[in-house]
């Protein structure tokens, strides 16, 4: 399979050889002939062709020296050395990026496309808009978010439009009231509630460099925040602050700034990496969770096949796993390893820290024993107590997909009471 494998890449390279001298030379057939029915010079048709066909000469080479990992060789690189799981993070990491709502704008800004961004600011109950939401229009019409739906969203988009079209733009902030009579500015919509809107038009020439920042510092977690006000968009490099508000409007004086820490605050550390965990992480990480995910087993298939999580590590001890989690008070750890010993040394590892939620999956059976284990190992009643155990709502879930539904649904349902917005 390993000569296979080399021989198909030779293969490729060899043809794309030939196709890309075909393109660039000008005595070649094909030239001549292509410019003869453009009437133009030979060598002004291959000027046209030169940047395709430098690109299909060069990436069949980078397929030889870089991608040569074949599944059928036991899921090792070739040419490096390393296990599929470590190629596979980085595809994992890449995947999370572009699924990003500031990578999708950051794409529009660096393609030089100007674009109208509304960030629903600060909201009221009942409001459809919540804090935190998001929506851009590019002036390629490409729409990603939203920020309440309805007619507002509606409304708002026929007028991006014609914003995306000024040069003057400044930026400004809108309170829309959901019903249909009081006092305020009506949305159209009667929902209930009100929502203050940020509506800010990003510009590639004065812009880029800090979506470019604020991409990058989420990517790889860094603590950064986000300014907007009258001037423009910024970023500061400011610590997290987790006694403040993630977002914060601050008006005073008929001026105002609106500040948003990056730190994703939405957080599950998965414990355990089998099929559970690969529609669990796949859950959490469709509500914008910050999704982490720990195993003591190598090159599982289960954890190839996850590109839901940010991170996927692998421990020698599941008790390590506690000192290895950021933000522990911002973190929900759900243990579901593949025998109970594996979750009791997890649970052991865990409950020292200030997790706010820690379930663990099992039969009604199963937990019964790991508490037996558990008070042997001289874990207190209050600890015994916090424990969400077995985790999961009781919805009569049976597939890894079930499963992940409920426990999903448990953790949004336990959330408010440590989860500060």
């Amino acid at each position: 399979m390993a000569i296979l494998c080399h021989f198909y890449s030779s293969i490729s390279t060899v043809l794309a050889g030939a196709v890309w001298g075909d393109h660039y030379s000008p005595l070649s057939f094909t030239t001549i002939l292509s410019a003869m029915a453009s009437r133009c010079e030979p060598v002004e048709h291959v000027r046209t062709q030169l940047a395709g066909a430098l690109l299909l000469g060069t990436l069949p080479t980078g397929y030889v020296f870089f991608m040569v990992d074949c599944p059928n060789l036991g899921n090792r690189s070739v040419a490096f050395g390393t296990s599929h799981l470590w190629q596979k993070n980085l595809i994992n990491k890449f995947t999370g990026m572009m699924s990003n709502f500031w990578s999708y704008l950051l794409h529009q800004i660096q393609s030089d496309h100007r674009v109208f961004l509304a960030l629903v600011a600060s909201h009221t109950q009942g409001s459809p808009g919540t804090t935190g939401a998001k929506m851009f229009i590019s002036e390629t019409g490409e729409i990603q978010g939203t920020i309440g739906g309805g007619i507002m969203e509606y409304k708002l988009i026929d007028r991006a439009k014609e914003i995306l079209k000024q040069e003057d733009f400044k930026p400004q902030i809108q309170t829309l009231y959901h019903r249909a009579s009081g006092s305020g500015e009506k949305s159209g919509m009667i929902c209930s509630g009100s929502q203050t809107n940020l509506y800010y038009l990003c510009r590639p020439s004065r812009d880029r460099e800090t979506i470019e920042q604020l991409v990058f510092l989420m990517e790889r977690d860094i603590f950064g925040s986000l300014l907007i006000d009258l001037s423009g968009m910024s970023m500061a490099e400011k610590a997290v602050n987790l006694a403040q508000p993630a977002i914060q409007l601050i008006q005073e004086s008929g001026r105002w700034k609106y500040e948003e820490q990056l730190l994703n605050r939405q957080r599950i550390a998965i414990i355990g990496g089998g099929h559970c965990s690969l529609a669990l992480s796949r859950v959490m990480s469709q509500l914008n969770y910050n999704v982490l995910v720990f195993d003591t087993r190598r090159e599982v298939s289960t954890l190839t096949q996850n590109n839901y999580a940010r991170s996927v590590k692998i421990v020698e001890n599941y008790r390590e796993v506690g000192a290895l989690i950021p933000f522990p008070q911002l973190t929900c750890v759900v243990v579901m390893t593949t025998d109970f010993p594996s979750d009791i040394r997890a649970l052991l590892g865990v409950t020292s820290f200030p997790f706010p939620f820690i379930g663990v999956m099992g039969s009604h059976a199963k937990i019964a024993t790991i508490f037996e284990q558990l008070r042997q190992a001289e874990i207190s009643k209050n600890v015994l107590s916090r424990l969400y155990a077995p985790v999961g709502l009781s919805i009569s879930s049976h597939t890894p997909e079930e499963i992940a539904i409920s426990i999903a649904a448990q953790i949004l349902q336990e959330r408010n009471k440590w989860h500060n917005p």
